[in-house]
């Protein structure tokens, strides 16, 4: 597993996550940052970084993970309360248990697994899931204690999924396409969030197209 770029960045993270509070982590470009058993449990993790690689594996454990810039995140394992991604991030979730995700920029989000709905109705592989958002302003004040606070509004569109993901965790969880709102107009988010089926339903589904073939012969 790398490490964090710096010794002044890797102490921030021992300190500040060991008592789960918040940290910052930087890294270069085309490196990768593992989150699992290895690593501290952290309340809020922001990490900041361009065409890198994030991977969430079994132990980690972050209430709010924060990525700021453009990433590859791969979340196999571990527990999420809150996932943020943000630019141009391509975002996998196979498993761990994740409790709610928001993809902003042009984030795109690849759920891996089998029986999936989305607010209740039964979804194909392959859907892309805004088509089924709700949509609301959302205005909320954001500041630390002692700080002053700060007012942000912005276009929210949102849908609940669950199923099956390909680790066999049940995933209940709302997923936000974060969208802009200026002077008084909306604009949507150009975010998606997409189902592929896990290996074995692949395996099953050409299975069934071949015994298909061969009753047809």
């Amino acid at each position: 597993m790398k490490k964090p770029n710096s010794l002044f960045t890797a102490a921030l993270l021992f300190s500040f996550c060991s008592t789960s509070l918040a940290a910052t982590v930087y890294i270069g470009e085309n490196e990768t940052y593992k989150l699992n058993d290895d690593t501290f449990s952290c309340e809020t993790l922001n990490i900041f970084a361009s065409g890198s690689n994030v991977i969430v594996e079994q132990g980690a454990s972050v209430y709010k993970l924060y990525t700021l810039g453009t990433f590859n995140i791969n979340v196999s394992g571990g527990n999420l309360g809150y996932l943020c991604a943000s630019g141009d991030s391509v975002v996998t979730i196979s498993g761990g248990n994740i409790q709610a995700a928001s993809a902003g920029g042009r984030t795109v989000v690849y759920l891996v697994g089998t029986n999936f709905k989305v607010n209740g109705q039964t979804v194909s592989s392959g859907d892309p899931l805004r088509q089924f958002s709700t949509s609301e302003i959302h205005t909320e004040t954001i500041g630390e204690p002692g700080s002053v606070p700060v007012t942000r509004t912005w276009l929210r569109e949102y849908v609940t999924v669950t199923g099956i993901l390909e680790d066999g965790t049940p995933l209940n969880a709302d997923f936000d396409f974060t969208g802009a709102y200026i002077n008084g107009t909306p604009y949507p988010s150009v975010s998606e969030i997409i189902i592929i089926p896990e290996p074995a339903a692949i395996a099953m589904l050409s299975m069934g197209g071949l015994l298909l073939r061969r009753r047809k012969i």
